[in-house]
This record gives structure tokens, C-alpha cells and sequence, in this order.
């Protein structure tokens, strides 16, 4: 199986594909073991057609929800410049330190 012939199918025919993979990988397994079976390389080809469906999939899920999330991404990173760096950090809880011992001087 190609992953031309995957990428075009909807997520449900590609499910149902990832179910019948899954119950022949079970099955090649299952004929392994028990060495029934003398065709051994059907089961990597049969790993790597769940891979390639599982592929198309998650291709498919991230179009749908990147379309969704543009508008958050600007927002997101618009935020992310007004966060505070370690260094900015350090330099306010400093000048804090210096002015509570200063005001601990006045006070005795």
C-alpha cells in the first residue's frame, strides 16, 4: 500500500482501514507463534501500513484544527513578548532586596 492511495481518504474510511490492519497484524502475530505461517515479512509490511494510515490520520487532524487555531497563533505569540525573562527577573527581585535592607537601616 502507497500513501498516495491513503492520503486521500477521510478519517473515517481511514479508521476502519486502521482496525482491519490491526486485527491482521493480530492475526499474522498469532500465526507466527504458533508457526503456521511462512510468509514472516506480511507482518512488517502490515506494521508499516498502520504506520502510514496512523501518518494520514494525524496529517489529516492537524488541517483541521491549524485552520481553526490561526487566529490564536497571532494572539499567542502578540502575549509572549511581554513575558518576563530570567534576567528582568532577577533585576526586579534585586532592587527589591536592596530596598527592603535600606528601609530595615531607617527603621533601627
Amino acid at each position: 500500500m502507497k500513501f498516495k492511495d491513503i492520503e486521500n481518504k477521510s478519517i473515517n474510511e481511514l479508521n476502519d482501514l486502521l482496525n482491519d490492519l490491526k486485527a491482521e497484524s493480530f492475526t499474522l502475530g498469532w500465526k507466527n507463534k504458533t508457526q503456521q505461517q511462512d510468509q514472516t515479512h506480511k507482518i512488517k509490511l502490515v506494521r508499516r501500513d498502520i504506520a502510514r494510515v496512523l501518518t494520514a490520520i494525524r496529517q489529516q487532524e492537524i488541517k483541521q484544527t491549524s485552520s481553526n487555531n490561526v487566529k490564536e497563533k497571532v494572539v499567542k505569540t502578540a502575549s509572549t513578548s511581554t513575558k518576563k525573562t530570567t534576567s528582568t527577573k532577577k533585576a526586579t527581585s534585586t532592587k527589591k532586596a536592596t530596598t527592603n535592607k535600606k528601609e530595615q537601616k531607617e527603621v533601627k
